[in-house]
């Protein structure tokens, strides 16, 4: 949830809540892989890069009407291709924080519409870990834009949702997010690599303190801090220690 909470009062009613609600989630259990082979992975990574293209090119796009009308026809059945294998996930939504240990965060959530390498929407993140301390860098293109020639400010805040969360996962806690608090320094430019840091401040029982900064070059454009509530049960916890000593097959690289 984007936006800061002031009052006290308002603090504690969504605490509450979402205690309430990380208790139910803490009850499910983590869905094992299906059978997906690395050849199929390979191929599912090379349709979504394809996507973003489309994507990125449909956005600043001038051509005449028979043009545009052929390219929606190459679209549509595209489209239609797709959806007889379309309607369930090939694999897990959510991947154990093990990949932090493997250097590839990025599969930690394969299909978030922010980071997620098989999100055709999601934008290109490079992310990386110097100890606790989670870094993202990436350069975003015309699709985020929000004022002329920068980033969108909810966009801003989807990416420090997303990076904050990762910043937990590195740290082995997370949970729904309860509040967070963006502070816009600057704008924040389109076309430019971004670098945002990020790492967990402290943690208090089950609530969780992440906070971080983003920079495009050596300008501080953003600040961050955020409250999580952990949750866990012991069934998912065995889960991801399982997970983060198994030697079994993973999405490969590429």
């Amino acid at each position: 949830m984007a936006g800061q909470f002031t009052s006290t009062s308002g603090h504690e009613a969504i605490y509450a809540c979402l205690l309430s609600l990380s208790a139910k989630m803490s009850q499910s259990t983590i869905i094992p892989d299906a059978s997906f082979s690395d050849p199929q992975h390979l191929a599912l990574r090379r349709l979504v890069r394809a996507i973003r293209r489309v994507v990125a090119h449909s956005v600043h796009m001038i051509a005449d009407a028979e043009t545009l009308n052929s390219l929606a026809e190459h679209a549509e059945s595209l489209a239609d291709a797709m959806q007889p294998n379309a309607g369930t996930r090939p694999f897990d939504k959510f991947y154990p924080p093990r990949y932090f240990l493997r250097d590839e965060p990025s599969l930690i959530l394969p299909f978030s519409m922010i980071g997620g390498i098989y999100n055709p929407i999601a934008a290109p993140l490079r992310i990386e870990h110097d100890g606790d301390t989670v870094i993202v860098r990436v350069s975003l293109g015309d699709v985020y834009e929000g004022p002329h020639n920068c980033v969108h400010g909810g966009m801003v805040s989807a990416l420090w949702d997303q990076i904050l969360g990762y910043a937990n996962v590195k740290k082995e806690t997370g949970g729904p997010t309860a509040w967070l608090s963006i502070k816009y320094r600057a704008p924040t430019p389109l076309h430019t690599e971004l670098r945002f840091e990020a790492c967990v401040d402290r943690i208090e029982g089950r609530k969780i303190f992440t906070a971080g900064r983003c920079y495009a070059g050596d300008k501080l454009v953003t600040e961050a801090e955020a409250l999580f509530i952990h949750y866990e049960s012991v069934a998912q916890k065995g889960m991801w220690e399982n997970r983060r000593e198994s030697t079994r097959s993973h999405p490969p690289e590429g």
